[in-house]
C-alpha cells in the first residue's frame, strides 16, 4: 500500500510503464490521463452507464448515494418476485444491470482492440485472446517469442576481441544474443546507447565492453594511462557494491582501481584521483 506521496508517485510510474508496454507508447497520453484522473474517469463511467431513473427515486434523496461505496455483484437470478427493495438495494440492482449490459456488448473488447488514433489497428498483440464469462473478461497475452542466436552466429571472445581484453571475460567464450547485437556500437563506436532488457539479460557485460573501449583509448606506447575516469551509475546501493566487486575482479589484470562512491561510502580527494572506475 502506497502511504507517502513519493510511494504513490512511484506506484503510478510503475503502472504507466506497464500499460505503455502492454498498449504501446502511441497511447501514452491516454494512459497518463487514466492514471492522473482515475477518479474523474470512474465518475464519468458511473454517470454514463450506472444512472438510475430519477423519476421514481429523486424524491427520496437518491442523490446522497453517489458518495457510497459500490460493488458490482454477479446477478444470481430473481429470489422473490415482489421483494420490497430499499433505496440502496435498488441502486445496486440498477448498477449491476447496467454493468452487465456494458460487458455483454463487448464494449471493453472493442475499446482495447481498436487503435485510439482511429486507424483501426489493434492495440493488443495479434496472438492475444479475450474470453468473456458471465462476470469477467479474461485477457491472455502470450509471452513474446525469444529469438536466440546460435553460438556460431554470436561473437567469440577469442576471435572478435583483442587479446589484451580476454582476462576481463573470465570463462566467457561467447557473447550472448543482446551483447552480439550491440557489439559494434559498444566496442567499436563512441555513441550513446539505450539497452532495455530484463534482469539477467547481460547488460552488465555490455557495460564492460564500453569500459574496455574507453580503456583502449588510454593506451600509450603499449601501456595504459591511468589518468581517466569511468562513472557507473547504479539505482541502488546494494547494486553499486555488487558492481564494485564484479568490475574489480574483471579489471584486476589492468591494474585499475574500482571504488564505490555512495551516500554511505565517501571518498577522499586523493582516493578519487587514484580511482579509474567509480
Amino acid at each position: 500500500k502506497a502511504e507517502t506521496a513519493n510511494e504513490k508517485e512511484r506506484a503510478k510510474m510503475v503502472a504507466v510503464d506497464e500499460l505503455v508496454q502492454l498498449l504501446g507508447d502511441q497511447h501514452y497520453a491516454l494512459i497518463r490521463c487514466l492514471c492522473d484522473k482515475a477518479r474523474d474517469v470512474l465518475l464519468r463511467l458511473l454517470e454514463e452507464f450506472c444512472t438510475i431513473d430519477e423519476s421514481e427515486d429523486s424524491a427520496h434523496g437518491m442523490a446522497g448515494h453517489y458518495g457510497s461505496t459500490v460493488r458490482f455483484v454477479p446477478a444470481k437470478g430473481q429470489t422473490e418476485a415482489k421483494k420490497a427493495f430499499t433505496q440502496d438495494e435498488k441502486w445496486l440492482q440498477t448498477m449491476n444491470r447496467r454493468f452487465k449490459q456494458l460487458t455483454e456488448s463487448n464494449a471493453l473488447d472493442k475499446f482495447l482492440r481498436q487503435d485510439m488514433s482511429s486507424t483501426g489497428t489493434s492495440s493488443l498483440p495479434t496472438n492475444a485472446t479475450i474470453t468473456q464469462t458471465e462476470d469477467a473478461m479474461i485477457f491472455n497475452l502470450p509471452p513474446p517469442v525469444c529469438k536466440m542466436l546460435p553460438q556460431e552466429k554470436r561473437n567469440a571472445i577469442e576471435t572478435e576481441l583483442p587479446p589484451w581484453t580476454h582476462p576481463a571475460f573470465i570463462n566467457v567464450t561467447h557473447l550472448n544474443t543482446i551483447q552480439t547485437v550491440v557489439f559494434q556500437t559498444a566496442f567499436h563506436a563512441s555513441e550513446n546507447m539505450l539497452i532495455c532488457a530484463p534482469t539477467g539479460a547481460g547488460k552488465t557485460m555490455v557495460a564492460l565492453l564500453v569500459m574496455l573501449r574507453a580503456i583502449q583509448q588510454q593506451f600509450e606506447n603499449g601501456k595504459i594511462n591511468t589518468d581517466f575516469k569511468i562513472i557507473y551509475v547504479a539505482p541502488m546501493k546494494a547494486l553499486a557494491q555488487e558492481m564494485v566487486t564484479n568490475f574489480s575482479k574483471r579489471l584486476a589484470g589492468f591494474n585499475l582501481v574500482v571504488r564505490e562512491l555512495t551516500g554511505d561510502m565517501q571518498l577522499t580527494k586523493k582516493e578519487i584521483a587514484e580511482t579509474q572506475v567509480i
